[in-house]
């Protein structure tokens, strides 16, 4: 369930809307420092500095969504079944 969390947050960032999510070990990989990570009691207080200031998070979302493309995705995969041949 994380990656597909992972992968609506790397959606989320590439449209510049800034996310706040739990820091869950696949947000963590695709959001980076471009998501403001709460735990649910940290939560409204996280949202809220977010909602005040939306500018940096969403560049810094833009930023990182451009790290993520499905040219790479293939790379990778096609690196993993070349080391599994191997």
């Amino acid at each position: 369930m994380g990656e597909e969390i992972a992968i609506s947050a790397l959606d989320v960032l590439s449209d510049g809307t800034p996310v706040v999510a739990t820091p869950d070990a696949a947000v963590r990989y695709a959001g980076g420092d471009a998501v403001a990570y709460a735990e649910p009691d940290d939560f409204p207080e996280v949202l809220a500095r977010v909602l005040a200031d939306p500018e940096p998070w969403a560049r810094a979302g833009l930023e990182r969504a451009r790290r993520f493309s499905w040219a790479e995705t293939a790379r990778l995969t096609a690196d993993v079944y070349r080391e599994a041949l191997s």
